[in-house]
């Protein structure tokens, strides 16, 4: 019902944008409020992880690596503790523009620092595949993804980062307690650009959404991300959409290809 319910807002998201419907005032506004709307309500666990366990979200600074329009740094804003900021990646420019709107709306622009880069593996430049209806699935463009796009599809060159470099340059590398990684399959490549921050970082949790099919596009092992954090000592737990955890082991994380879960990964025991 909930993916029936999901495909219905894309196709009438699409057939909006298409008319340029959301140039007017009005319905940019309604398209805001429904969208955080929709995420609160039916599809988003980390507002009810803030208040079930919020000391996973006053240890440090916050990567929203994803942000997309900025609805999880909204949620994360009103969590840290004072002092502490929000630091949110979002590469496509349409996205980012109207992240930095939102923060703005939503009064946290003073306690979140937004990028428009992509994350991954190393610094440089990526192509990302602009998926023109459905602002939320905007790919980095692999070998293997490549050769599946059409030539009349949209790719656009960002520039890259690493989490490891990202916070070197800004002096932070020490101070990191909470990362979240929605990245539409590059999850695992972002991990390995981050290695020496969760070294530095032993209590930081890390949540990922972890959705098999897309990494697949992407010719990504699908078994890479669950390993990248049991190697490195990490319990992995379901976040489910109520806030609440299930210990997961390397073989429970079994999820049909086109499905979803989201993951939270610790090395403390939660």
């Amino acid at each position: 019902m909930r993916r029936v319910l999901i495909n219905q807002l894309i196709s009438l998201y699409a057939w909006l944008r298409k008319r340029q419907a959301f140039e007017l005032p009005l319905l940019h506004s309604l398209s805001r409020h429904s969208y955080f709307f929709y995420k609160r309500y039916f599809e988003d666990p980390f507002a009810r992880l803030t208040t079930l366990r919020r000391e996973l979200f006053t240890r440090g600074h916050l990567l929203d690596i994803g942000a997309n329009v900025g609805y999880t740094a909204v949620v994360f804003a009103s969590a840290i503790k004072p002092g502490d900021r929000v630091f949110a990646f979002e590469p496509e420019a349409e996205n980012f523009r109207r992240l930095a709107e939102n923060l703005k709306k939503f009064g946290v622009s003073d306690r979140v620092v937004a990028s428009s880069v992509a994350v991954g593996a190393q610094d440089g430049v990526a192509d990302i595949w602009l998926n023109q209806n459905h602002p939320g699935d905007h790919r980095i463009v692999t070998d293997e993804f490549r050769e599946k796009i059409q030539k009349t599809n949209s790719i656009c060159s960002v520039p890259m980062v690493s989490i490891d470099s990202f916070v070197d340059s800004n002096h932070i590398s020490k101070q990191i307690g909470f990362i979240k990684i929605d990245v539409q399959g590059y999850e695992t490549q972002v991990c390995y650009g981050m290695q020496r921050t969760l070294e530095n970082n032993p209590r930081a949790t890390v949540a990922i959404e972890y959705a098999p099919g897309s990494m697949a596009e992407l010719g990504i092992a699908t078994s890479s991300l669950a390993g990248f954090f049991l190697e490195r000592g990490f319990n992995l737990y379901e976040l489910r959409r109520s806030g609440k955890l299930k210990m997961l082991s390397q073989g429970d994380l079994k999820v049909e290809l086109d499905g979803w879960i989201n993951l939270l990964c610790s090395r403390e025991a939660l």
